[in-house]
């Protein structure tokens, strides 16, 4: 399934990440695949601040220090994931795509980080952010479905 879709640049929004580290029962076999396939640099991938903003959250609350050092480190030590800081050019993108789709300040950051960074796939988890037409967006759900060619 993922095969037939090219991911040649992927912008990766944070539920793939707490799916992957957290082996999310359901989702876990696609994103291990798709991570697999970042690892072994068939993939370039990218994500943003707010990815690490968002993934720390829990971990800090439980004071669950493992799971905060699993999410350090695949957002850290990855040579084929950059993560992508929040800059001029990102905001000016993100306040273009909130006031077309008016969607959440996140989401519009992760996808202007995408888009900005020439990303042909964003992958998420979120239906609403479908109807971005800036770049592909990809249904976590609909890849375990078979809805993609």
């Amino acid at each position: 399934m993922i095969d037939k879709i090219s991911f040649q640049k992927v912008m990766i929004d944070t539920s793939p990440f707490i799916y992957y580290i957290e082996k999310h029962k359901q989702y876990f076999p696609v994103i291990k695949s798709i991570f697999a396939k970042i690892d072994n640099l068939e993939i370039s991938s990218v994500t943003s601040t707010i990815t690490l903003i968002e993934v720390l959250v829990h971990p800090k609350r439980e004071s669950n220090f493992e799971l905060e050092k699993q999410y350090l480190d695949i957002l850290s030590n990855n040579a084929n994931l950059e993560i992508i800081p929040l800059d001029a050019s990102v905001a000016r993108k993100a306040a273009e795509i909130r006031a077309i789709y008016n969607i959440k300040v996140p989401d519009a950051i992760q996808l202007a980080t995408g888009i900005n960074n020439n990303c042909n796939v964003f992958l998420t988890n979120d239906y609403a952010l479908k109807k971005v037409d800036e770049i592909r967006v990809i249904i976590v759900s609909d890849l375990l479905e078979g809805k993609y060619p």
